[in-house]
């Protein structure tokens, strides 16, 4: 069983959620926002907070914010030496904090609360600092789609800049 903590509220937090809420693989342990009213997805599925101290010890933290916030939230993290993701087409797996094991999921398709998405279809690009977390990653990425990708970031940013 993976165990997730998902960090944000916006579109792409609630399509990751609702895709890992449907594997019978994954265990999304929390959702973190600042704001506890944005986290009406989880029907109260699952323990929310918006507390960067009471997070979970999960397997995976993915940041699922905006580009601008990543690098402040993941210096906030209270923890070392785990493995973090982002989830952004155009940010370099570098803005992350090096305390913990850098990462990126990165869904290539654009994403409307209002709209569903089917993740078998969605190709997921994944890098990561070590191989046995980008082999970690792509095991999760293969638990929802059936299109998933090693790239590294400059690869990403073009094909993020394509779509």
């Amino acid at each position: 069983m993976i165990k997730i903590v998902l960090l944000g509220a916006g579109n792409i937090a609630k399509h990751l959620y609702e895709a890992f809420a449907a594997s019978p693989q994954v265990e999304i342990l929390q959702v973190y926002n600042r704001n506890l009213k944005n986290i009406d997805f989880t029907k109260a599925e699952t323990a929310i907070t918006n507390k960067l101290s009471d997070l979970a010890k999960a397997d995976i933290y993915l940041l699922c914010t905006s580009d601008n916030s990543l690098s402040d939230l993941s210096t906030q993290l209270p923890f070392e030496g785990r493995l973090v993701a982002h989830v952004s087409g155009g940010m370099d797996m570098d803005v992350l904090s090096g305390k913990n094991r850098r990462s990126v999921f990165y869904p290539l398709q654009t994403f409307n609360k209002n709209t569903a998405a089917d993740f078998t279809e969605i190709p997921i690009c994944v890098e990561a600092e070590k191989k046995a977390d980008a082999n970690f990653l792509m095991d999760l990425a293969n638990l929802i789609s059936e299109n998933t990708h090693f790239i590294d970031s400059s690869q990403r940013a073009q094909i993020h800049i394509a779509a």
